[in-house]
């Protein structure tokens, strides 16, 4: 949420979901001009969000991460926070740390960036359906 004040006002972060965070979110977006938070959303508009978006970002430090395949998939410039990640996507994301001023930067630089076609190829070697039945066992496994 910091990272948004520290862009200039043509930026825009929407966050979409629920998680433990939703409340602060949701107060961030009430006091913020440039923080829109529509709280869940069906599934069947992420597609929309996507085509509508410049940059996707991912703080979550997991080199697994499907957030990063999916914005990839779409097309879009993305920012990663430094960490294990950075061996799995070398070169084809912008890193940050995790400050304010960092993402913000690194949010600049993926806009600017000509790394998009490179991360889309990327994605492509990947199996949906395979990532899907990853999913699936993971949950029936984990009840």
């Amino acid at each position: 949420m910091a990272a948004a004040t520290e862009l200039d006002e043509t930026w825009t972060l929407l966050v979409l979901g629920k998680g433990s965070l939703s409340d602060y979110v949701e107060r961030a977006a009430a006091s913020h001009e440039n923080v829109v938070y529509p709280g869940t959303v069906p599934h069947e508009d992420i597609p929309g969000y996507l085509h509508a978006a410049d940059v996707g970002v991912c703080l979550v430090d997991d080199p697994h991460m499907l957030k990063v395949l999916e914005y990839g998939a779409a097309g879009l410039p993305t920012v990663q926070v430094r960490g294990r990640a950075e061996e799995r996507f070398d070169g084809l994301v912008e890193y940050c740390d995790t400050t304010p001023e960092g993402i913000a930067r690194a949010i600049e630089r993926a806009s600017d960036s000509d790394r998009t076609t490179a991360l889309q190829s990327f994605v492509r070697e990947f199996d949906w359906a395979d990532i899907a039945d990853t999913y699936k066992k993971t949950i029936t496994t984990v009840k």
